[in-house]
């Protein structure tokens, strides 16, 4: 139906879908996929705070530097996480939740909170913990957000489209 006015749907809660090869195909101009891309960088950070703690516990570093508490502390304190509360859940305090359904609640809820001076503080501290051990925890995590978007731009038909928008650009000054 959009199509008939030259328009395009937005799809919300695209990512992770088994299909996005099928969007385009199927009129689909856009897709909120960014969830994913939040998604990827919190394991990610698991990942690296992982090797963190293992130094830790190998007395290789004297501290760690309390990225997943700062994570779910940023995450329970923007309340945000209320909002995917299931019904046996109402009214219990954050802390009583299952561990698999907080690290759910955390993992999707960091979309919200990369910002927070707490886990800016924390995220800067892994980080240069890790550089002392001669992993490039940054560089890891970005790799790990680009492989997502690389994923969309494969599945989306989406290579090249700078250079095509500069040249369509171009040609209309």
């Amino acid at each position: 139906e959009a199509s008939r006015y030259g328009s395009f749907i937005k799809g919300h809660y695209s990512d992770s879908v088994d299909n996005p090869q099928d969007y385009p195909t199927s009129g689909m101009g856009g897709a909120n996929i960014g969830p994913e891309f939040t998604e990827s960088e919190y394991c990610a950070l698991k990942d690296v705070s992982d090797k963190e703690a293992a130094l830790e516990a190998a007395g290789k570093l004297p501290s760690a530097s309390g990225v997943p508490q700062a994570l779910e502390n940023a995450v329970v304190a923007s309340g945000r996480w209320e909002k995917w509360r299931l019904p046996d859940e109402m009214g219990k305090p954050f802390a009583q939740l299952t561990e698999a359904r907080r690290e759910w609640l955390v993992r999707t809820g960091c979309r919200y909170i990369w910002t927070d001076p707490g886990v800016l503080a924390a995220r800067k501290a892994l980080y240069a913990n890790l550089a002392k051990a001669g992993i490039d925890a940054d560089s890891y995590v970005l790799d790990k957000i680009v492989a997502v978007m690389d994923k969309y731009f494969d599945k989306f038909n989406l290579r090249g489209t700078i250079s095509r928008i500069e040249k369509e650009l171009e040609a209309g000054l």
